[in-house]
């Protein structure tokens, strides 16, 4: 039980000290459904890629065509989540961080279950996601109605249940954020004064949509001290100063790709590999900002699980920290990334 005064984060199991939390991933899904994602591709003539399952032989394509498939895209067994979380526990994980919000279907009482079944905690975020992913007539919110729901996550619980929210995102921001986000970005703003919970940011694609989020941010009066901007390895790749101009702002940096080296046919683009994310985080560590970068996989493909060939929650813990700390980055630095900075942000200073 925690002391008078200790902080807190609430769980799907409920409040905990922060300091019990250990090793963290910062934005997770344990469970998730991405098919508003879902396209056909151009490269599939016959269709038949769209929903052929997932097998090691057609891994090739789901690398390079992540939504083109509809199997991909969702993941929804509780057998197979536990066997997942179970593999970063047994890697020294404790604690996930995970962000699903309505619009890619949030699974409160699964993700009890999960956490219930490994012993990791499992913190639960509140919010919607990108705008085309959510029933229409929530854009039309007012700001009130947008703080009456994450209060009512927050402090009830989700959906309905009695499980509880712990902290707000990760909340999509269109570049530029329509009237309907920025309203929710005001929300958000004043239940995080009010309650003192942490944030998460999904910005839409490319370097120019995080630089909109932030600044959206910014006019919504969002505390970067307790907010994250989502998939900046992704969004500003290997242009460090572009980090560097969104950490003097205080927020923190979410390098929450790690292991996805795929290539978006949506976009055109090949994702950084982790070889450019190391690199990245080392020249923000020594410009200082050890203590605002978190860290995670981002796992939402279902090839990306460790039963479907992929590098699963432990792949930080298993093969990115002995490269990190092969580069030269210290334990002390180590243990801000995955313990102290996810703890700040989720329970204050």
């Amino acid at each position: 039980m925690a002391s008078p005064g200790a902080r807190t984060v609430t769980t799907v199991l409920g409040p905990v000290p922060a300091d019990s939390l250990g090793k963290t991933l910062a934005h997770e899904h344990v469970f998730f459904d991405l098919r508003c994602y879902f396209t056909e591709s151009e490269d599939d003539p016959t269709g038949t890629e769209g929903d052929a399952p997932i097998t090691p032989d057609r891994l090739w394509w789901l690398r390079t065509h992540p939504m083109n498939s509809r199997p991909n895209l969702v993941h929804e067994d509780v057998d197979l989540a536990t066997q997942e979380v179970m593999l970063f526990r047994q890697a020294g994980g404790n604690s996930v961080v995970d962000v699903t919000t309505v619009g890619i279907a949030p699974h409160p009482r699964e993700l009890a279950e999960v956490s219930r079944r490994t012993g990791a905690h499992i913190v639960s975020g509140t919010g919607f996601y990108v705008a085309g992913s959510y029933p229409a007539e929530i854009a039309n919110w007012s700001e009130e109605q947008f703080a009456d729901f994450f209060v009512q996550e927050l402090e009830q619980g989700i959906d309905g249940t009695a499980i509880r929210a712990g902290l707000i995102g990760e909340l999509g921001i269109g570049n530029p954020p329509p009237d309907g986000e920025r309203r929710m970005l005001r929300a958000a703003a004043r239940v995080q004064r009010d309650l003192s919970v942490a944030v998460s940011l999904h910005p839409s694609w490319g370097p120019e949509g995080a630089l909109a989020a932030v600044s959206a941010a910014q006019d919504a009066g969002l505390d970067p001290f307790r907010t994250t901007i989502s998939h900046l390895d992704n969004r500003f790749r290997d242009d460090v100063p572009l980090f560097l101009h969104v950490a003097r702002r205080g927020f923190f940096l979410d390098l929450d790709c790690f292991g996805r080296d795929l290539y978006y046919p949506h976009v055109n683009a090949q994702l950084p590999s982790d070889t450019d994310r190391i690199r990245v985080l080392l020249s923000l560590v020594d410009a200082g900002f050890v203590g605002q970068i978190l860290v995670a996989q981002d796992i939402c493909f279902a090839h990306e699980l460790v039963a479907n060939g992929g590098y699963g929650y432990a792949h930080f813990l298993r093969t990115t920290t002995p490269r990190l700390l092969r580069s030269g980055l210290d334990q002390s630095a180590l243990d801000s990334l995955l313990i102290h900075n996810p703890h700040r942000w989720l329970a204050g200073r």
